[in-house]
C-alpha cells in the first residue's frame, strides 16, 4: 500500500529529526507539502490545495499502485484565528479541493483518509476546551455549530473584547433563545395539555374536540414562530457576511473562503429543513413536543450537522488528534513530540486498517474522532536508532563527498545532540482520559 502524507500547516514540519524511522518503509511513502511561502492564507490557498490532489494523481498513474491511503497532517495553535484555526474549515477545504478532485480523476479510492491533529494549545483537563479566548470561540464551532453563552461571557471579561466582531455571521446561543422563546414561554402549558392528549400519532389522530384544537393551536404558533425569529436571524448574518466583500485586498483570499464555505451550507437550506423537521414531527409523531426544549434540541441537532466538525460533508474521514509540545524554547518537547509522530505515521502506514475496525469508534456521523491517549516508545530502540543513523551519516561523508543528497552538518548536529542529550529520558506519555469523547 503507498501512503500519501500531506502536511497542510502554516508552518513546514522539522522532518530532518525522525528521517531515520522511515527508512525502512519508504518505499510505501511521498511526502507532499504546500510549496508557496508560509502566511495566514497559505493552508486555504485553494491553487496549493489543487496542485497537491495533481500530484497524487500523477504518483497514482505512473505507478498503478492497487491499495493507497491519505494522511493528512493539520495544526491547531493560538496563532491560528478564524478560519485558518478552525478544523471544520479545513476538513471542508481538504473535502472540496483534494478529495473532490481526486474522486473526479481516479478510479479507485483510497482505503483510508486520515487527518492528524497536532494540537498544542493548553486546554481544560476536565472538558478539553481551550484556555485560550479566540480558541474557545472557534472550538464552539468546531464542536457545536454555534458559540455558546459562556464562551461570549468569557471573552467579553477578557481584554480581547473585540475578537467577538470577527464571529457575528456565527450563530450564537442568544440566537437559539431568541428561536424558541415562546416556546419557553409556554412549554410548561404544552407538556401539561400533551398529558391530557393521544401522541401516539400526528395532529391528525387527534379527536376534534375545543380542547384538542387549542393544543394543536399553541403547538403551531410556537413552530411557526420559531421559524420566523430563525428567519430574521439569518437575515441579519447575511448581512454581515456581504460585509465581507467591502475589506481590504490584503484580505480577500480569507473572505471569500468564508463566504464559499457559508454558501456552500446555504442557510436558506438550513431554515428549511428546520421547518420541515416540526411539520413532520406535528404531522406524524406529537410526542416530540413533549419534554423542556425540543425545538431548541433540534436546532441544536442541526446546527451540528450543518456547520461542525461532524457536518456530513466530510465523507470518510478519520480524525486523529496528537498532543505535541511546540515550544521553541524547549526543543526536547519538541524532538519528543516529534518521535511520537514519527511512531504514529509508521503505525498507520503498516496498521491503518485497525482504526477503521475498531467497532467502537463509529458514529451516526460520517466523520470518526480518537484521541490518541499515550504513545510508549522504547528508549534503547531509539538511542539505537539515532546512533546507526549517525554513524552512517558520518561514514557517508566521509566516503562519498560528491554525493549531492548528504547531509548537513545542521542535520548531523541535531541526531547526535539526540543521542547524546542527557535530558533525553522519554518515552512513556500518558495523558489524562478527557471526559469528552470528541477532543478534537
Amino acid at each position: 500500500m503507498k501512503t500519501f502524507i500531506i502536511n497542510l500547516q502554516n508552518k513546514s514540519l522539522d522532518f530532518s529529526i525522525i528521517k531515520p524511522f522511515f527508512y525502512s518503509i519508504q518505499e510505501k511513502l511521498l511526502f507532499l507539502e504546500f510549496q508557496n511561502e508560509p502566511s495566514n492564507t497559505s493552508f486555504i490557498n485553494q491553487i496549493e490545495h489543487n496542485k497537491i490532489a495533481k500530484k497524487i494523481i500523477y504518483e497514482l498513474r505512473k505507478a498503478a499502485y492497487p491499495t493507497w491511503q491519505i494522511i493528512f497532517l493539520l495544526n491547531i495553535e493560538e496563532s491560528l484565528e478564524y478560519p485558518e484555526g478552525s478544523i471544520s474549515f479545513r476538513l471542508n477545504m481538504i473535502q472540496e479541493h483534494i478529495i473532490s478532485v481526486l474522486n473526479e480523476e481516479i478510479v479507485g479510492k483510497p482505503d483510508r483518509i486520515l487527518v492528524i491533529l497536532l494540537d498544542s494549545l493548553d486546554r481544560d483537563s476536565y472538558t478539553g476546551t481551550p484556555i485560550e479566548t479566540t480558541q474557545r470561540l472557534i472550538w464552539d464551532i468546531d464542536t457545536k455549530g454555534y458559540i455558546s453563552k459562556k464562551s461570549i461571557e468569557k471573552t467579553a471579561l477578557s481584554e480581547n473584547q473585540k475578537i467577538l466582531e470577527g464571529f457575528n455571521y456565527f450563530f450564537s446561543e442568544e440566537h437559539l433563545t431568541t428561536t424558541t422563546k415562546e416556546w419557553d414561554e409556554k412549554s410548561e402549558i404544552i407538556n401539561n395539555n400533551l398529558q391530557e392528549v393521544n401522541t401516539d400519532g400526528g395532529i391528525a389522530n387527534m379527536d376534534d374536540t375545543d380542547y384538542n384544537k387549542d393544543v394543536i393551536s399553541i403547538l403551531k404558533s410556537c413552530c411557526n414562530s420559531s421559524v420566523l425569529k430563525l428567519e430574521e436571524i439569518v437575515e441579519k448574518i447575511q448581512i454581515e457576511l456581504k460585509k465581507i466583500e467591502k475589506l481590504e485586498k490584503n484580505d480577500v483570499v480569507i473572505e471569500k473562503c468564508i463566504s464559499n464555505f457559508f454558501e456552500d451550507k446555504s442557510y436558506d437550506i438550513f431554515i428549511k429543513e428546520f421547518s420541515e423537521t416540526l411539520e413532520k414531527y406535528l404531522e406524524s409523531r406529537i410526542a416530540f413536543f413533549m419534554g423542556k426544549s425540543p425545538i431548541m434540541d433540534l436546532l441544536k441537532k442541526l446546527l451540528r450537522e450543518y456547520y461542525s466538525v461532524m457536518s456530513n460533508n466530510y465523507i470518510d474521514l478519520t480524525c486523529l488528534r496528537l498532543k505535541i509540545h511546540n515550544d521553541a524554547n524547549n526543543q526536547i518537547l519538541f524532538r519528543n513530540s516529534m518521535i511520537e509522530l514519527a511512531y504514529l505515521l509508521i503505525f498507520l502506514t503498516e496498521n491503518g486498517e485497525i482504526i477503521y475496525q475498531n467497532p467502537k469508534s463509529f458514529t451516526s456521523y460520517s466523520t470518526t474522532f480518537f484521541y490518541v491517549d499515550r504513545i510508549d516508545i522504547d528508549q534503547k530502540e531509539i538511542q539505537t536508532i539515532f546512533k546507526d543513523y549517525y554513524k552512517s551519516l558520518c561514514l557517508a561523508r566521509i566516503k562519498n563527498a560528491e554525493i549531492l543528497t548528504l547531509p548537513t552538518m545542521a542535520d548531523m548536529a541535531i541526531i547526535k545532540n539526540i543521542c547524546t542529550c542527557p535530558e533525553n529520558k522519554y518515552l512513556r506519555i500518558e495523558k489524562e482520559k478527557k471526559k469528552n469523547f470528541l477532543n478534537l
